[in-house]
């Protein structure tokens, strides 16, 4: 049986409530995450979601990088989370410059 890769990524969680986080009061958490070939930022949402917290609060939509809703910070850049490659070390926020409704969805 092979070996399961695993990378550690770091997500923007905002603080507790559903209420709006106007002023970025939340912290970055840091996941492990088991690594696939050609593994998307999108994919890695997907799998905290599904396998390991399923309060994460991200959007998705087209898969396909035509509808930009899919849009957070990576690294310091913004980018389209369904079609930015996922590394182990990551950096995952909300994007620059939208306000912060929850976690890594903004209101654009």
């Amino acid at each position: 049986m092979a070996k399961k890769s695993v990378i550690q990524v770091q997500v923007y969680r905002s603080p507790g409530g559903e209420v709006e986080d106007i002023d970025k009061g939340g912290k970055y958490c840091e996941y492990e995450v088991e690594y696939k070939d050609r593994m998307t930022v999108m994919n890695v949402c997907d799998y905290i979601h599904e396998i390991m917290d399923r309060s994460l609060a991200y959007y998705k939509s087209c898969r396909i990088g035509k509808c930009t809703g899919c849009v957070m910070e990576v690294d310091g850049k913004n980018r389209l989370a369904c079609t930015t490659l996922a590394k182990g070390g990551m950096k995952i926020g909300p994007a620059r410059g939208y306000p912060v409704i929850r976690d890594l969805v903004v209101d654009l």
